[in-house]
C-alpha cells in the first residue's frame, strides 16, 4: 500500500501542470505583427506670401512606410485658425494619405509660423507640420487688427477666455506664452515675438503700453479692455510685475 501511495505522491508532484503551460512567445511578437511608420514628403512648407484675409492652404502627402497598418488618432492645429483634416485611413503598408491643412489670415501680419500636430499609432508619433510665410497688407480690403481676430470666435479659446481670473505667471502662460514662447520640442524659429526673457528686458512703461495699445501693423493686438481686450487693467499690471521679476538681479 506504501509502494502505491508513493507512486501516486511522485506522479502528482513532478507531472507538468496545465497552468504552467509557457505562453507562445509569437503571439505579440512585434516583428510578426510589424509596425506602422509614417513619412511625410514635405513635413514644413513656405507658401511664401498672401494678402491679409486670404486663407492659407496646403496638402501635405504621406507614405506608411512601415509593415503593419498605419492609423491617423488625430491632426490638431496650433491655434484655432489652424484647421487640419484627414484623409480617411486606415493605411496599409505602402499606401498613401493626405492632411489639408487651412490658416485663416484675418488679423495676422508679417511673418507667421503655425504648426500642426499629427498623433498616430506609429511608435515615433506624433510627428509635427509646420506651415509658414508672410502675410502682407491688403489693398483691396481694410486690413483688420489683431484683436478683432484674436479676441473672437475660435481663436479666443486661445488668446482670450485662458485669461479669464488669471495674473502674474498664470496669465502669462494661459495668454502669452503661446505666441511669445515654443511648445517643448517645436521648431524653435515658432517664436516670432520676443520671448519672456526677452520682454522682461524692456522697461516697464514700454510693457505696459505694448500690452494694453499693442503694436500697429503686427499681430500683437491691444489687450486693454478700453480697446475691446480681454485684460483689466489690474491684470496688465501683473504681468508687468512678473515680466519684471525675471530681470536679473543687480
Amino acid at each position: 500500500m506504501k509502494i502505491v501511495f508513493a507512486a501516486l505522491l511522485s506522479l502528482l508532484l513532478f507531472s507538468p501542470s496545465r497552468a504552467e503551460t509557457p505562453p507562445e512567445p509569437f503571439a505579440s511578437s512585434p516583428s510578426l505583427i510589424g509596425t506602422p511608420k509614417i513619412q511625410f514628403d514635405e513635413p514644413q512648407h513656405n507658401f511664401g506670401s498672401i494678402a491679409q484675409g486670404n486663407d492659407i492652404k496646403h496638402r501635405f502627402t504621406f507614405k506608411n512606410v512601415g509593415t503593419a497598418d498605419l492609423v491617423i488618432h488625430n491632426a490638431k492645429g496650433s491655434c484655432g485658425c489652424t484647421v487640419a483634416s484627414v484623409s480617411s485611413g486606415p493605411y496599409k503598408p505602402g499606401e498613401q494619405g493626405t492632411i489639408d491643412v487651412s490658416v485663416d489670415s484675418r488679423g495676422k501680419f508679417g511673418h507667421i509660423y503655425k504648426d500642426v500636430r499629427v498623433d498616430s499609432n506609429d511608435p515615433k508619433s506624433p510627428v509635427t507640420l509646420a506651415i509658414e510665410g508672410m502675410v502682407m497688407e491688403n489693398a483691396a480690403h481694410p486690413p483688420m487688427q489683431a484683436g478683432e481676430v484674436l479676441f473672437k470666435g475660435s481663436c479666443a479659446e486661445c488668446h482670450s477666455i485662458p485669461a479669464r481670473g488669471k495674473s502674474g505667471k498664470e496669465l502669462y502662460e494661459a495668454a502669452c506664452a503661446i505666441c511669445h514662447d515654443p511648445a517643448p520640442g517645436s521648431s524653435p524659429h515658432k517664436t516670432l515675438s520676443a520671448a519672456r526673457d526677452g520682454l522682461a528686458t524692456l522697461d516697464s512703461k514700454t510693457l505696459k503700453k505694448i500690452i494694453s495699445n499693442g503694436l500697429p501693423e503686427t499681430s500683437m493686438p491691444a489687450f486693454a479692455e478700453k480697446h475691446s481686450g480681454p485684460l483689466t487693467k489690474k491684470q496688465i499690471k501683473s504681468l508687468v510685475q512678473y515680466l519684471e521679476s525675471l530681470r536679473p538681479a543687480k
